[in-house]
């Protein structure tokens, strides 16, 4: 297989410009979340005009604010695959290191409460933000159960179902 030939300064200039644009849409959501916008009246209107792009240019992006949220959901999962990776990759890990992982991952989701409420609100009646939703909480409790499983190996009477015991911390 012959290699990738390098990116030209164009092409990289507009894969910078399309991600600094998204970067500015899904900002702009946040904003406009953070303000108590609820998701019925988060039009791609008040979207754009917080942004400062044009109406198609949200359109070259997202198929719709459903798409749009759904990235959001997509986002929210995203940071947690780094945050505590060392932490839980450590066989030795102790107590205080799990206390401030669990500390800094409860920070971020506060602050990120508006984000996750209009998530939440969005899959009630979004199959496709739901699904994404779902996949994306059912892969962190996957990786929790793994982390269980490593733990409890070697203790005796250890917990039977570390599944299930993952799908509900997750959850909460």
């Amino acid at each position: 297989m012959a290699p990738k030939p390098p990116e030209t300064s164009q092409a990289v200039s507009g894969r910078r410009r399309r991600e600094a644009t998204v970067a500015d849409i899904v900002e702009a959501t946040k904003r406009l979340l953070a303000a108590g916008t609820p998701v019925a009246k988060l039009s791609i209107e008040r979207i754009v005009v917080e942004a400062g792009i044009a109406r198609a240019t949200f359109y070259l992006h997202f198929r719709d604010k459903h798409a749009l949220i759904a990235q959001l959901a997509e986002d929210e999962i995203a940071w947690r695959e780094q945050i505590g990776a060392e932490i839980l990759a450590d066989p030795a890990i102790q107590r205080g290191d799990l206390d401030r992982m669990m500390r800094d991952i409860v920070s971020r989701w506060a602050a990120d409460r508006p984000v996750l409420d209009a998530i939440i609100e969005l899959a009630e009646y979004d199959p496709i933000v739901r699904e994404t939703w779902r996949a994306a909480m059912h892969a962190v409790a996957v990786k929790a159960a793994s982390q269980f499983r490593i733990r409890w190996e070697s203790t005796p009477g250890g917990p039977a179902d570390p599944d299930a015991i993952a799908e509900i911390f997750t959850w909460m």
